[in-house]
């Protein structure tokens, strides 16, 4: 495997290893395993890594490690990462969605999809998604779809305000807003009352790189309970084993 890994030059202080050119959960597999794979086998001089779509970014100290050196070993543990290593997480999560809220942009989704409202959130809620990588802010996670589910592109104008908890789209991606909203050029089909980053709970950040998420429906009602419930830090997510 060290074949399809580059190591590239990242300023002074830091490298990526690519493994490749798409973002493809199989690809996103490899960065996984890589990044576990030298997190046992770390020489001195490793500070931090990131993972990405495709790529892990790793810190190093220059003062300790040269980066001859560090780029010798990085393509041989890479050499290591066998089929066995690179292995899907089977662990899941459902996320609650109210879809077509007060300021939702769903009906615009389902205008250029040329479906209807009802059909959108079918196909948003029919198939699994899965977590790429964390970042932008905390607790934002990247989230893609195995299957087909929209075309729709970027706005040509963010919007500067979205709502908290927004669960926006464009193309096959989702993002879930977190605890600090930014402008966005995605379309907000609903809100989650669930929250993507809470500095309360002993992990505060609730999704993970690799995980699977399973959207589904709820109303007013619903929402209104489940957002009471986690400010009050009684609401406990709800896993399942993805197959």
């Amino acid at each position: 495997m060290s074949e399809e890994a580059k190591v590239l030059l990242c300023g002074d202080s830091a490298v990526t290893v690519q493994f490749g050119e798409t973002a493809k959960i199989s690809i996103n597999q490899k960065v996984r395993a890589f990044e576990q794979l030298l997190l046992k086998n770390k020489p001195r001089g490793i500070l931090e890594t990131i993972p990405t779509y495709r790529s892990l970014m790793i810190y190093y100290d220059p003062l300790t490690l040269q980066i001859a050196d560090l780029r010798q070993y990085l393509l041989e543990l890479a050499g290591f990462l066998s089929d066995e290593e690179v292995q899907a997480e089977n662990e899941g999560i459902r996320v609650p969605v109210w879809y077509q809220p007060p300021g939702s942009e769903i009906e615009m989704v389902a205008e250029y999809e040329n479906k209807s409202v009802e059909e959108i959130v079918r196909i948003h809620t029919q198939h699994e998604h899965y977590v790429f990588m964390l970042g932008f802010t905390p607790g934002n996670a990247y989230i893609g779809c195995p299957q087909k589910t929209f075309s729709i592109p970027r706005k040509s104008t963010p919007t500067a305000r979205p709502y908290a908890g927004s669960v926006a789209v464009w193309s096959n991606q989702t993002g879930i807003g977190g605890a600090l909203t930014s402008p966005t050029g995605w379309y907000s089909l609903g809100r989650s009352p669930l929250l993507p980053y809470d500095p309360r709970r002993s992990e505060p950040i609730l999704f993970k790189s690799g995980q699977w998420i399973q959207f589904y429906a709820i109303d007013a009602d619903q929402y209104t309970q489940i957002e009471h419930e986690v400010r009050e830090m009684r609401y406990v997510p709800e896993l399942y084993q993805h197959k």
